[in-house]
């Protein structure tokens, strides 16, 4: 692994000989997937090709049977004697019935099972499903530079006239559509946008307003990463009542 950030993982596994039973590890997929199949391959002498104990899942989302088929893949014992099971899973997110149906399994881990959540946010994840994981933010992923244009656009939201949030919320859907942007991207914008709410929220009167908006905006967080939701509808829910 040549990136820092995901040098920690290299250093724990030298440093205790064990990894935990499951990881995020945030940022380009393609750049990480990469440096975590050099890192099982060198470090843990994991075969990565043609291996059954390996299995990887590459795709835009992770479907409710297709967490139900790994729910069983994962109480199969390891071909190798005494071997790991490797689940490395490249997504741009996960819906809400598929992560609450892999909640028991990172909960109770069959013993020498290692998941690897690759994702661009972690935001993506429920809370409950990503408690039980080791989040790592992978070089690939500026951070600083990301969150300070996300922050920029929600202030504009804020600010704006509500046509122009209408027409940014026409935008972002059609792009999400396109496959130029992710559901990700967007519940990034709105966990940046509920940031900004809640600051203001502490310099105005108008607390009620401010609660309700806030409400308004954490529903809306939760429903971006199901599918079946409309990206639209719930961004122009937001425009709509930010008045």
């Amino acid at each position: 692994m040549n990136s820092k950030t995901m040098k920690s993982l290299r250093e724990s596994y030298k440093n205790t000989g064990n990894l935990h039973h499951a990881y995020c590890l945030v940022g380009v997929r393609d750049l990480i997937r990469d440096e975590l199949h050099t890192f099982l391959a060198d470090d843990l002498k994991i075969v990565m090709q043609g291996n059954p104990d390996v299995w990887n899942f590459v795709g835009d989302s992770l479907s409710i049977d297709e967490s139900r088929a790994l729910k069983i893949t994962h109480t199969d014992r390891a071909f190798a004697s005494g071997g790991k099971r490797i689940f490395i899973l490249s997504l741009n997110t996960i819906g809400h019935e598929a992560q609450n149906s892999l909640l028991k399994v990172l909960e109770e881990p069959v013993e020498g099972s290692h998941f690897f959540f690759i994702l661009p946010s972690s935001e993506v994840l429920l809370p409950t499903l990503r408690s039980r994981m080791v989040v790592i933010t992978h070089d690939s992923f500026s951070a600083g530079d990301s969150q300070s244009d996300l922050a920029k656009s929600a202030r504009e939201f804020i600010k704006g006239p509500l046509s122009t949030r209408l027409e940014f919320a026409k935008i972002t859907a059609e792009k999400v559509s396109d496959g130029v942007e992710t559901r990700a991207q967007v519940a990034d914008f709105i966990s940046c946008l509920e940031r900004e709410l809640y600051a203001l929220s502490k310099k105005k009167a108008t607390e009620a307003k401010a609660l309700f908006v806030l409400k308004e905006v954490l529903l809306a967080k939760k429903y971006i990463n199901d599918r079946s939701s409309s990206v639209k509808m719930l961004l122009e829910h937001m425009a709509l009542i930010l008045g």
